[in-house]
């Protein structure tokens, strides 16, 4: 039978077309070193976009063969500011932001949650996202042309025991992302926010291959 043959020749045939989606496109990933956010940067540079990392990890940053790097705490809003700056004048441009940055922080009751490791997990995935999103919507603007992927949480719907400042702060993320989606509508953005479980780990090869889905070309 020739079944298997016209399969597989169908599945090569789709390979090839997605193989250039991102051609001439250029994207952010923050929190690119690891996780989602590497597996999502290596589809995108496959697939032919200029990549600029956004990582704490400079050892990592140097060994990545991005397009551009920056060494960078997230919820530091003027290291933000300027990393986005240098990114669009190295690659011309900035088409997609994957705002990937986040943590989980530790497991604890509310009342007896630890008020620094509060403030830790909201600076990262609250406040991380909102100066990162601040930060390249004026470029996207200038193209015409934006996608960014703010990474939400099935525990920023319904919460989850012991898990009080990520829920929170995908609650507060997904809220801002409504707002950002609405405010982009006149300019012509598109914002996604996936749903990602913070309890299935990010460095799995499932994981990685699920993530690089998720982005799609406009």
């Amino acid at each position: 039978s020739n079944r298997p043959a016209a399969r597989y020749q169908s599945v090569s045939l789709r390979v090839a077309r997605m193989s250039d989606r991102f051609q001439g496109r250029t994207a952010i990933v923050t929190g690119g070193c690891s996780g989602i956010g590497a597996g999502i940067a290596r589809r995108l540079k496959a697939e032919g976009a200029k990549v600029s990392l956004w990582d704490m990890d400079k050892v990592a940053l140097e060994k990545a063969g991005a397009d551009h790097i920056a060494a960078l705490d997230i919820v530091d809003p003027d290291a933000v500011h300027k990393a986005a700056a240098d990114a669009a004048a190295t690659l011309g441009k900035i088409d997609i932001l994957v705002a990937s940055a986040g943590i989980t922080g530790p497991n604890h009751t509310t009342w007896e949650y630890p008020v620094a490791a509060w403030d830790r997990v909201i600076d990262v995935n609250l406040k991380g996202v909102f100066y990162s999103d601040r930060a390249v919507v004026p470029f996207m603007r200038q193209n015409g042309y934006g996608r960014i992927v703010n990474f939400a949480s099935s525990m920023g719907i319904t919460g989850g025991r012991e898990f009080a400042a990520y829920n929170a702060s995908k609650f507060g993320m997904n809220g801002m992302s409504e707002a950002i989606m609405l405010d982009a509508a006149i300019c012509a953005l598109r914002i996604l926010s996936p749903l990602i479980d913070p309890l299935v780990s990010t460095t799995s090869a499932r994981s990685r291959k699920a993530a690089g889905k998720r982005l799609k070309s406009a």
